[in-house]
């Protein structure tokens, strides 16, 4: 959930790049903020896992905030960035297993995010990373 004291709205009219523009001007102004919230499972009937059209109504799962993310003030958008964006792949299922797709739904993304991945990165003749849980134990 953003908590960041900067507010942006979208603009009039909205561009292909919209969401790189408003990010560039978000963080040129301050940080960006998120209280980081979660829902615990109660049962298949509140809380399906395989069902995606069950709604996890907060006044059975309320929302439990477990972290504060700050993204720095910085200037991100260059060439350098450009470049890694490209070669980056993201996949939902990359993650400490504990941490991993719960439910067909969400292991069906993960095949079909690696299938993605390996087609454009194919297609673009470029190098494909996918980062893993020890670049995010770096300092």
């Amino acid at each position: 959930m953003p908590t960041s004291q900067y507010q942006s709205s979208l603009p009039k009219p909205l561009t292909d790049n919209y969401l790189t523009d408003t990010m560039v001007k978000h963080l040129e102004a301050g940080p960006a903020t998120f209280d980081f919230l979660i829902q615990c499972f109660v049962d298949e009937e509140k809380t399906s896992i395989e069902d995606a059209s069950i709604v996890w109504d907060e006044k059975d799962v309320p929302l439990v905030k477990v972290a504060e993310i700050t993204i720095p003030a910085q200037e991100f958008n260059n060439e350098l960035r450009a470049q890694l964006s490209e070669d980056l792949s993201f996949s939902p299922g990359n993650s400490l297993s504990v941490h991993g797709p719960a439910g067909g739904l969400n292991i069906a993304r993960t095949d079909i995010y690696e299938v993605l991945s390996d087609f454009r990165h194919s297609r673009d003749n470029r190098p494909r990373y996918e980062p893993n849980v020890e670049d995010f134990n770096r300092q």
